[in-house]
């Protein structure tokens, strides 16, 4: 008769106390590494300071007096005063994501960096350009732009609905859609609203429900609750979607 093979696998090494004893010590040793790691970060965040430190602006300083403000608003396209109102809405998040930890840390205050980008995004063609107009050098320039711009922008982008952004900047958008006299003879939609003589329409997804409202607009139908699109109506919104 054959002899029944067991079920149960290999016994598992004893443990004994040694084993057990350097086990343990292996673990206390670890979180001991781990330990001496954490002590090196402050576990409360900081209150930010009285005096500013990350607003001193030696560079821009140097910019605002040599050139005035007029020299500002060429670099940036921003005021002086609508730099320092830019200023005073990023300044929080910076503070709290920019030049902290225990790396190198810039030379460049936060404050000059944004005239730095601002002044990248308006004329940057090319790096070696703005940075000889601020005398660094081209591959130290674009680290430190492209560097802060990378903590900058999920600030700059938070979540705010494509609707929300058009409300926000109505005057402009009716103001642009309004016909000059040489667009009255273009050809225009027929069913896009009573005073398609005097305006364009607008373009616009799912997302700017409610815009017809304010603008003419051409937007996706929308399934009907409980029913569907006809036919024609899916063409319509193939078409808008194609444009």
């Amino acid at each position: 008769m054959a002899r029944r093979t067991s079920l149960q696998g290999p016994h598992p090494t004893s443990l004994t106390t040694r084993s057990i004893n350097q086990g343990v010590s292996l673990l206390n040793n670890l979180e001991m590494q781990r330990q001496a790691k954490r002590t090196r970060y402050s576990t409360h965040l900081a209150d930010e300071p009285d005096t500013d430190t990350d607003s001193i602006a030696p560079i821009y300083d140097a910019f605002l007096e040599a050139q005035g403000p007029e020299g500002i608003l060429t670099m940036t396209n921003f005021s002086p005063s609508e730099f320092n109102i830019l200023w005073a809405d990023v300044r929080s998040h910076l503070f709290k994501h920019w030049n902290v930890g225990s790396g190198r840390k810039s030379e460049v205050t936060a404050r000059d960096l944004l005239l730095m980008l601002l002044t990248s995004l308006k004329h940057c063609g090319a790096w070696d350009v703005v940075a000889a107009v601020f005398k660094q050098k081209v591959a130290t320039f674009e680290k430190r732009v492209t560097k802060f711009l990378t903590v900058l922008y999920p600030f700059v982008m938070r979540n705010v609905s494509d609707k929300t952004i058009f409300d926000e900047n109505l005057d402009f958008h009716t103001a642009n859609l309004r016909k000059e006299a040489t667009d009255m003879d273009l050809a225009d939609a027929d069913d896009l609203g009573p005073d398609r003589e005097l305006r364009w329409a607008v373009l616009v997804d799912k997302g700017y429900q409610g815009a017809q409202r304010d603008v003419r607009t051409v937007l996706p139908l929308k399934k009907p609750m409980g029913g569907i699109l006809t036919f024609e109506e899916l063409r319509r919104n193939d078409r808008i979607a194609s444009d």
